[in-house]
């Protein structure tokens, strides 16, 4: 019987984006009508019981290295985890320094260009020697969660102010983590 811990193993992050119009991006690029405003969503995910720890919601086109620390010290004061998994958006000495000396973890981030003959940075260097990809493959549950969110809550945002469509992704969210938390529950013979 697994119990809810105050610690993870792995914590997965990544983003995805979440369109106020109402026609799907197949769509919008099929008819040449690509429309370009959108909500970035990061969600930090705990890979073990699929819950989500941590979100954060812009509308401004930043790159994701610039969120990884909000998402990376939110995620740590919900539960501390061992390892933080992240695509290599994320590939920057200063997100592998964050996460091994203040947050005391480890981290599993690819490094951008595989085929360099140098790579600079202390941590990187160390990743680039001790990359595993069966941990780094645990990505996939916060690609899960987002697939799950679209399904059942829709990627499509119906508010028409941008101060609403955060508040509708941001009950989204809510809602799903209430959901999962059940679930975890009844597994645990709790409810």
């Amino acid at each position: 019987m697994s119990e809810w811990n105050n610690s993870s193993a792995v914590v997965a992050i990544d983003s995805s984006r979440f369109t106020p119009d109402s026609a799907s991006t197949y769509y919008s690029i099929r008819t040449g009508k690509i429309c370009d405003n959108y909500l970035k969503t990061t969600i930090s995910v705990d890979t073990t019981y699929k819950s989500l720890l941590s979100f954060n919601i812009t509308n401004s086109r930043c790159h994701d290295s610039q969120i990884a620390p909000i998402i990376l010290w939110a995620s740590h004061l919900v539960r501390k985890s061992t390892c933080y998994v992240t695509d290599k958006a994320y590939d920057s000495e200063r997100i592998h320094q964050l996460i091994h000396e203040d947050l005391k973890s480890q981290s599993m981030i690819p490094i951008r260009d595989w085929h360099a003959s140098y790579v600079s940075g202390r941590y990187r260097q160390i990743m680039a020697s001790l990359f595993d990809f069966k941990i780094y493959h645990r990505i996939n549950m916060a690609e899960t969660v987002f697939s799950i969110l679209k399904r059942l809550f829709e990627e499509t945002l119906y508010s028409r102010s941008i101060r609403q469509q955060v508040k509708e992704i941001k009950l989204k969210c809510i809602i799903f983590s209430i959901d999962r938390f059940l679930k975890n529950q009844r597994v645990c013979n709790v409810l």
